[in-house]
């Protein structure tokens, strides 16, 4: 089985960032920030995410810190 971020999931399967979040009953801007990489959800919502996308996405991928970019 190949793990997918939660951005791939949702491009590859045609499901809307709305509609996701309404499927974990979580605001649509508080899903889009994490799709984004830009928060960090909780231990227990990375396990209802990785549970709502059938274990494509894994829990211990959304809870890494994303890595800063050099600037230089």
């Amino acid at each position: 089985m190949k793990y997918m971020t939660l951005r791939e999931y949702l491009f590859y399967n045609e499901i809307s960032i709305t509609d996701f979040a309404n499927k974990i009953k979580k605001s649509r801007n508080y899903m889009s920030q994490i799709t984004l990489g830009k928060l960090i959800p909780s231990e227990k919502l990375a396990k209802e995410i990785e549970k709502a996308t059938g274990g494509k996405v894994i829990a211990k991928s959304l809870l890494k810190k994303p890595e800063k970019k050099n600037t230089r």
